[in-house]
């Protein structure tokens, strides 16, 4: 057998098998040939018995395959290149993701009376998304950005937002008015010759803490910021703008600023395109996400970002990866009316007697509260139970927050977690033995919202509450 493991027979042993073989079988191999001016070529040989009568001949056709062999040689160094350019894209795809990485936001800014929370969720390549919230003595700039470009080119422009941002309020940090800001973002995009079909989309906003004005300006941007006010108006905060690019002459380019005056209560929530547009079955989340916002806004941040990203999930095929970056920051001023309290209880069912006492205290004259109640008891045996174990040196963390529209229960466990979406998604069960079954199933019938952290080791209860009239 040769190296490509073709059998190779000599003439004698081929004669030997003439008698055996049997008319219409063929047998071929592949050969080299040397010719009399002693070059060598690559051949094919077939060979075969035929009837001539009452006789059988072998029947010999040698055929040159040296334009086949080329054209082999050629598809194996093909996909020898292939593969070098993958391993390259996907070091590439990797610096992208790392420099990505290193841009995004750490962590929030911690600012009395205003809170933020941002998801982002990247999608299976490299996206152009990128977000930042940052605070100069008494203002907030806050910016959402998508850039065209994937990969390590689309990361870098990431960068250069960024930079080009940072770089204007340190040089002007007595003049941070949106339109003021994008002008210096245009310009030093400009210089740096960016290719035409580059161009940058965004909204920038500053919020003045002493006046609560939100001023804004946006190039580009589709998705507009949907506005839930503390009195419960719903808007949108419109921008006009043309996106950032040296395609479009500099003298065309104008950012019209506006504003709006955010009273205590009012939630903002800014998206970029990638999640609106995520589509199924013909259906866009565009049509969803105004309804899952507004019913929510009224709850605080975590709850919000929460609820939108487990619709999400839901629409999604139970996946928050998109085909573009899933990136939403969300603001919300602290609303007047606000209570909470906090309880720390040993993992002994005896403790929920201390439990209910407390709460009927705190909600009392409340419409709902025995609902409430009754579920937070279920909740608080469970993460006792089956969090800690029972284990009396592990608590279990209650946090009862009030407002004038929602009560909210937090029960935190020092337990492992339980994979708590497999329960969520079944159906409904009050009479089941299933593990943490019954407590989630009557939360889930009885109040407004159940929600949990990643790891499973956190619900948060919601209640929308009226008080009682005298």
């Amino acid at each position: 057998a040769d190296k490509a493991g073709t059998v190779k027979l000599s003439k004698d042993e081929i004669l030997r098998k003439w008698k055996n073989w049997q008319p219409g079988q063929r047998f071929t191999l592949e050969a080299e040939h040397r010719r009399k001016d002693g070059t060598i070529i690559p051949v094919q040989v077939s060979t075969g018995i035929v009837s001539y009568g009452d006789k059988k001949l072998m029947l010999g056709i040698v055929q040159d395959i040296t334009e086949r062999k080329q054209a082999e040689q050629k598809i194996a160094d093909y996909t020898r290149e292939l593969e070098r350019l993958y391993r390259q894209l996907g070091e590439e795809m990797d610096k992208a993701r790392q420099v990505h990485e290193r841009t995004m936001p750490k962590a929030l800014p911690a600012v009395e009376g205003v809170s933020f929370a941002a998801c982002y969720q990247p999608a299976a390549h490299i996206g152009g998304d990128f977000y930042n919230v940052l605070q100069v003595e008494n203002k907030i700039i806050i910016y959402l950005s998508d850039v065209t470009g994937h990969g390590l080119d689309g990361a870098l422009l990431s960068v250069f937002i960024k930079e080009a941002i940072d770089s204007y309020i340190t040089l002007k940090s007595e003049d941070l008015r949106p339109g003021k800001i994008l002008e210096h973002l245009d310009y030093q995009y400009r210089r740096e010759n960016y290719p035409e079909e580059y161009f940058i989309s965004i909204f920038l906003a500053v919020l003045d803490l002493e006046t609560m004005e939100l001023s804004y300006a946006a190039a580009g941007f589709q998705d507009m910021p949907l506005v839930r006010m503390g009195n419960g108006r719903q808007l949108k905060l419109f921008s006009r703008g043309l996106f950032i690019s040296p395609f479009l002459p500099a003298e065309s380019i104008y950012f019209h600023e506006s504003s709006i005056h955010l009273n205590p209560g009012t939630t903002i929530f800014f998206n970029t395109d990638g999640l609106t547009e995520q589509g199924n079955n013909g259906v866009y989340y565009m049509e969803r996400l105004p309804l899952i916002f507004y019913e929510n806004a009224h709850l605080p941040l975590h709850l919000i970002a929460r609820a939108v990203c487990e619709d999400f999930r839901q629409f999604n095929d139970c996946s928050l990866q998109g085909k573009d970056d899933i990136t939403f920051l969300v603001l919300q001023v602290e609303p007047h009316q606000k209570e909470t309290h906090r309880l720390e209880l040993a993992s002994d069912f005896n403790e929920l007697k201390r439990l209910r006492k407390s709460v009927s205290n705190i909600l009392s004259g409340y419409e709902e509260a025995n609902i409430f109640i009754t579920c937070l008891y279920e909740l608080a045996a469970n993460a006792m139970e089956h969090g800690n174990r029972l284990d009396r040196e592990k608590s279990v963390f209650v946090e009862i927050t009030v407002t004038d529209e929602y009560v909210q229960a937090l029960v935190e466990d020092q337990g492992e977690g339980f994979d708590w979406r497999a329960i969520i998604d079944s159906s409904l069960d009050l009479n089941g033995n299933i593990e943490r079954g019954r407590g989630i199933a009557m939360a889930r019938k009885c109040c407004k919202h159940l929600l949990y952290n990643e790891k499973g080791n956190q619900a948060t209860l919601v209640i929308n509450t009226w008080k009682e009239e005298n």
